[in-house]
């Protein structure tokens, strides 16, 4: 007998009566008796096995790769998650930010709410293989917020204490290469440094390239900026796909114009006309929208793609048609596309293929990178800006760029292969920068000898070009 049937025997006996005085179980005291409480849980019926076939999670797991490719680190950090703790797609999508704790062994928990039990606060020991993929979720999450390594001012000393920094000559990209100097986050720093530059009677060129919605209140605040020469690039693909394009093109337009409507302004606008993709932005209509557009700036660049082996290997995984066959170190302009935009821009007399020539233009100076002596680029310049540009071209003797390399201990090495009309070439440089160095002391072009510019196509991969004598 069982705590269950002697629980509905009592209740029986009591519901007959027979515990009346006479009865068979006359005398049985009211409180003996069989509770809930008193009786233990049955065991749960066994369910069937949940878990996938180990031939099933092998493909799963060979397929994370591309996954990841198709849709993100992140999608791949969830369904990885999912396989380790078994846990549901919207446990792992609300997870806290100290989900991951540790016992007093050191052995990671994670620490989860089961919504659909009513169960908060699950405890579940995982691997540390499974911590690491944690960690490094958290850690992509801090990256996608900018944070100040440092104090604006602090910035602004290290910069001009560079040994690459010479005052009035080097131009500077502000933000450029870790964020957008306009997002919420790093507004007021991009503005706090500008400032601070201006305040130091700095004459450089100030690049700030942007493609997030500008303010009005920006305008009075840049106007305020006397000295630096202030250059705004709104970057502009017009490219529709959001696989390729996420961040919609019609923002920048819009900042464009925003700033370049004021009259007169201290700062100027370019439309950054990048990249240019056969295929997803070179339609007759792709051309003529940019071509409106940049009637509102005061000069445009356009520019192609650097197609290099992990934006290729992008393109394939999300079966997007690859529009070269090949990848480059440079980028790529194919010819023809070019014919197209200069035919597109035939009434202009402010396109440029570099920037700093246009960046130069806007602000009536000669181009600081000394492109003159390429005069294939020069072909669309104005007759003012290319006067300008002549006036300010000095081919340097080998002595006079040994004496521009002294200040940079790394050019020690230094070796100037080759000086003609067009350009320096040299060898010896551990890298860019102090070639860009010399390049601005010296505003004349300085080559790596060892990576060729051809006639036609300076700064450019021969993608897409028919070949030329060099």
């Amino acid at each position: 007998m069982t705590c269950r049937h002697l629980k509905l025997i009592l209740s029986r006996i009591r519901a007959l009566g027979l515990t009346r005085p006479g009865g068979p179980a006359a005398g049985l005291p009211d409180d003996f008796t069989v509770s809930t409480s008193d009786i233990p849980y049955l065991p749960g019926h066994a369910e069937p096995s949940r878990d996938l076939p180990p031939e099933i999670m092998r493909q799963l797991c060979d397929q994370l790769p591309a996954l990841e490719c198709q849709h993100g680190v992140n999608i791949r950090t969830i369904v990885e998650l999912a396989i380790d703790t078994g846990r549901r797609p919207d446990e792992i999508c609300t997870l806290a930010w100290d989900c991951l704790t540790r016992d007093s062994d050191g052995s990671p928990v994670l620490i989860y709410d089961n919504h659909k039990a009513g169960r908060m606060g699950r405890r579940l020991p995982v691997t540390e293989a499974t911590a690491t993929l944690i960690t490094g979720q958290k850690q992509r999450t801090r990256d996608r917020y900018p944070r100040a390594l440092v104090s604006d001012t602090e910035a602004v000393r290290q910069l001009i204490r560079h040994r690459y920094f010479q005052p009035h000559v080097t131009p500077l990209q502000i933000f450029n290469r870790a964020t957008d100097p306009f997002l919420p986050a790093v507004r007021l720093h991009t503005l706090a440094v500008l400032a601070a530059l201006d305040a130091r009677e700095l004459r450089n060129h100030v690049l700030v390239i942007t493609r997030h919605q500008m303010r009005r209140e920006d305008i009075t605040q840049l106007n305020e900026l006397v000295s630096i020469r202030l250059t705004l690039l709104f970057t502009y693909s017009g490219i529709d796909d959001k696989r390729i394009e996420p961040y919609p093109s019609h923002v920048a337009a819009e900042s464009l114009k925003l700033m370049s409507a004021p009259s007169p302004r201290r700062y100027r606008t370019i439309l950054y006309w990048r990249p240019l993709v056969p295929g997803l932005n070179d339609s007759d209509e792709h051309l003529d929208r940019a071509h409106k557009l940049s009637l509102f700036a005061d000069a445009t660049v356009f520019t192609g793609l650097f197609y290099r082996d992990e934006i290729a290997a992008y393109y394939r995984a999300n079966g997007l048609p690859e529009p070269y066959g090949q990848t480059a170190r440079r980028k790529i302009v194919p010819e023809t596309l070019e014919r197209r935009v200069l035919t597109a821009f035939a009434d202009s007399a402010s396109l440029f293929r570099k920037t700093s020539c246009a960046v130069s233009f806007v602000h009536g100076l000669p181009d600081y990178n000394g492109h003159y002596g390429i005069r294939e680029l020069c072909d669309i310049c104005p007759l003012g800006q290319l006067d300008r540009c002549r006036d300010a071209h000095r081919i340097p003797s080998a002595g006079q760029i040994h004496d521009a390399a002294r200040a940079l201990p790394e050019a020690r090495g230094l070796t100037v292969a080759s000086i003609t009309s067009r350009a320096a070439a040299v060898t010896g440089l551990p890298g860019e920068q102090p070639r860009y160095y010399l390049q601005h002391a010296l505003n004349f072009q300085v080559h790596d000898a060892a990576h060729p510019h051809h006639r036609r196509r300076h700064g450019r991969a021969d993608v897409g070009w028919e070949a030329a004598d060099d």
